[in-house]
């Protein structure tokens, strides 16, 4: 019998939905009342379809279709919107992988698209997967502020940054801006990571310091810092981090610095030149990493790791502590050809380990 899991935070309702569901006995229901037992329940039991509501307790539905478009690519999943949220015209056609279904409905609607899901995993059209735009589409329902890092097949990842549910800033490959939007917004079957920052008093801080000036009062170099509110552990890295960036500027060549997390978000950066792309620096040194992970390329120093990359114009390199204590957090470093790489490498060791308690 296929396998049904509902997740709602309300438990009278769930409870009353689960009930109505197995007096027709053509469903197994498992229920949760929160992301946590959710989760533990899609690791535990083959799924057949996952319904949550859009906004259960502990996260919201794009939190959990992260999870899924990563752990069960081929589940189908049917969303449970509040009233009045307008995201089936703004999805438009529901397709193999994800629908949606207004609260209050009737249970032989919801009954019809748990079959309609089924039918279609048996035609094998549930691994088409999901689409950006229907992301999007809630993205903008929910009015997130949010970064999400999306992958797609066979291509590299795209970087789409949210505010309030507007999109504010995209990058993949060389593009920017409005083109890298055009390009990932019609990406399909996607994979993608979810950086949520609206859980924190502050979202993104970016601080601009004093312009150099030239005598005719023209601008020069810009210098910047960006700190985003991600977390490693409990406290903000920003506080660190920003603090910290004084001892760096003094060091011979520097030219940038950027704290990295596991899915290649940037936590923090500073850099002393505004045309510095950082977010294509760390996406390219991240696919040379792995690669180099699996070779002799890749060194040890000490409890640290390091790897050089030599670039136009400058040296980039990554610094990371022990993953299994550090989780997967590093540093990426950039000079010029000649700069101080080896007192700078020092630095971001001792400020790595400061994040590192910041975080306990």
């Amino acid at each position: 019998m296929d396998k049904v899991l509902i997740l709602d935070g309300d438990t009278d309702y769930l409870k009353a939905l689960k009930s109505d569901i197995d007096k027709m006995h053509q469903f197994q229901v498992e229920i949760a009342g929160n992301a946590k037992t959710a989760i533990e329940l899609l690791i535990e039991n083959k799924v057949s379809v996952f319904i949550t509501e859009i906004s259960p307790p502990e996260t919201d539905a794009i939190h959990l279709l992260a999870y899924i478009t990563q752990k069960h690519p081929a589940t189908p999943c049917i969303i449970m919107t509040d009233p009045g949220n307008d995201l089936n015209k703004k999805v438009g056609d529901q397709h193999s992988f994800i629908s949606f279904l207004e609260k209050p409905f009737k249970l032989g609607a919801l009954v019809s698209d748990i079959v309609k899901a089924l039918n279609l995993r048996d035609e094998g059209m549930n691994f088409q997967g999901i689409s950006m735009s229907t992301i999007i589409a809630m993205i903008e329902v929910l009015k997130k502020t949010c970064r999400l890092v999306v992958r797609p097949p066979e291509k590299d990842n795209g970087y789409l940054s949210f505010k309030d549910g507007v999109l504010i800033d995209s990058y993949f490959e060389e593009l920017k801006g409005q083109a890298a939007a055009d390009e990932i917004t019609n990406w399909k079957s996607i994979k993608f990571n979810l950086i949520d920052l609206q859980r924190w008093k502050k979202l993104t801080e970016q601080y601009s310091r004093p312009k150099k000036t030239n005598i005719a009062g023209v601008s020069k170099n810009e210098e910047k810092i960006i700190l985003s509110s991600e977390l490693t552990g409990d406290k903000q890295i920003a506080f660190v981090f920003e603090k910290k960036i004084k001892e760096f500027k003094g060091i011979s060549g520097y030219l940038a610095l950027a704290v990295v997390g596991e899915n290649e978000e940037i936590l923090a950066s500073h850099q002393t030149e505004p045309d510095i792309d950082l977010v294509k620096i760390v996406s390219e040194m991240k696919q040379l990493l792995l690669v180099a992970e699996d070779s002799a390329v890749f060194k040890e120093y000490g409890h640290g790791r390091s790897l050089v990359f030599h670039i136009e114009k400058c040296t980039a390199f990554i610094v990371a502590e022990n993953q299994q204590s550090y989780s997967g957090i590093y540093m990426v470093g950039v000079t010029k050809p000649y700069g101080n790489v080896t007192y700078l490498k020092t630095m971001m060791r001792k400020l790595l380990v400061e994040l590192k308690k910041s975080g306990k």
